[in-house]
C-alpha cells in the first residue's frame, strides 16, 4: 500500500495504520478501511459515544500543569477501576483484555490531556496495558475525527476527511504535540490530504495545512519522498522515538530529523521568550 500517492487504493488502511494502538484490547470493537498490504492489520477504529472527552467548562480556572494533570489522571483512573470492580466488571490488566464497554467505563470524565498523560506514560504512573488502553481510545477519537467510523461515506470525499484529521490533530495539547507519536500523525494526516486534494478535486487549490513543526514537516517531506514504501516505513504502533521506525532505519534521513528537532527547540524557545516579554 503507497503512503500519499497511491492513497486512492487503500485510503482507510493508511490512516488507521498510523492512528491505531500498538496494543489494541481483545474484544474492543474494531473495523478497517481496505486491507493492510502486509501482515499486521490496523485494529480498534470506533470510538463509542459512551466516552467523550470531556470539553473544559466555561470559565474554567487557569489550566493545570501537566504534572498536575498526571496526578489526577492517575486518581481518576484508579477511582474508575474501583468502581468496576465493585460492579464486578474488569479493563483485563495483564491480559489485555477489554470490552469496548470496559474501556469507556475506564477512561470516562477524561479529557485527551488526560489521556495523553497515561498513553505517554507520564511520571512513570501508568502500567504498559494502562497506556495501550488510552492509546486506544486516542485513535479512536482521532478515527472518529476523520469520519473513518464511517467508511463509505468516508471513501466518498477522502481529502475532506484527512483535513478534518489535521484539524482535530491541531487543536491537542501542547504536551501532546510536542510528542514523537503526534507529529507522526499529524505529518500522515497532512500528506495524505494533500495527495487526495490532487487526485479527487484537481483545479482546486488545497488549503494550506503546515503545521509550522520543523519536524512535522520533515516528516512530511520524507514521506513524500519514500512514497509508495510505506508498509515500510511505519507499522501503526505508538510512536515514542522517531529515530527508530522504519522510515529511518537505513539511516539516510537520520541527520535531518536531528536537524528538524533542533529547530523544533528553538521555535518552542523563541515561543517562550516572546511570552515572557508579552508578560
Amino acid at each position: 500500500m503507497g503512503a500519499v500517492g497511491s492513497v486512492a487504493h487503500d485510503t482507510g488502511s493508511s490512516l488507521t495504520r498510523i492512528f491505531a494502538p500498538a496494543k489494541p484490547p481483545a474484544g474492543a470493537k474494531a473495523g478497517t478501511v481496505g486491507e493492510a498490504a502486509d501482515a499486521k492489520p490496523p485494529v480498534v477504529v470506533s470510538l463509542s459515544a459512551s466516552a467523550p472527552a470531556a470539553p473544559a467548562p466555561a470559565g474554567a480556572p487557569a489550566a493545570k500543569s501537566f504534572a498536575e494533570v498526571t496526578t489526577d489522571a492517575r486518581a481518576a483512573l484508579d477511582a474508575n477501576l474501583a468502581r468496576m470492580k465493585e460492579s464486578g466488571r474488569t479493563l483485563g490488566m495483564g491480559a489485555n483484555q477489554g470490552s469496548q464497554a470496559d474501556i469507556d467505563a475506564a477512561f470516562q470524565g477524561m479529557d485527551r490531556r488526560s489521556l495523553h498523560a497515561i498513553a505517554s506514560n507520564s511520571g512513570g504512573l501508568f502500567s504498559k496495558d494502562e497506556q495501550a488502553f488510552a492509546q486506544t481510545v486516542m485513535s479512536q477519537q482521532l478515527v472518529e475525527a476523520t469520519g473513518m467510523d464511517d467508511p463509505a461515506g468516508f471513501q466518498r470525499d477522502p481529502a475532506r476527511g484527512f483535513l478534518a484529521g489535521v484539524r482535530f490533530l491541531d487543536t491537542v495539547s501542547a504536551e501532546e504535540k510536542a510528542s514523537d507519536n503526534w507529529r507522526l500523525n499529524r505529518a500522515v494526516a497532512q500528506t495524505n490530504y494533500e495527495s487526495s486534494m490532487t487526485r479527487d478535486h484537481p483545479g482546486e487549490k488545497a488549503e494550506n495545512v503546515d503545521s509550522g513543526d520543523p519536524v512535522v514537516n520533515f516528516l512530511a517531506q520524507t514521506i513524500r519522498s519514500k512514497e509508495g514504501t510505506w508498509t515500510s516505513v511505519h507499522d501503526g504502533s505508538y510512536v515514542d522515538d522517531l529515530s527508530r521506525i522504519t522510515l529511518f532505519k537505513d539511516g539516510t534521513d537520520a541527520s535531518g530529523l536531528q536537524k528538524a528537532r533542533q529547530g523544533a527547540g528553538t521555535a518552542t524557545r523563541d515561543a517562550a521568550a516572546r511570552i515572557d516579554i508579552t508578560l
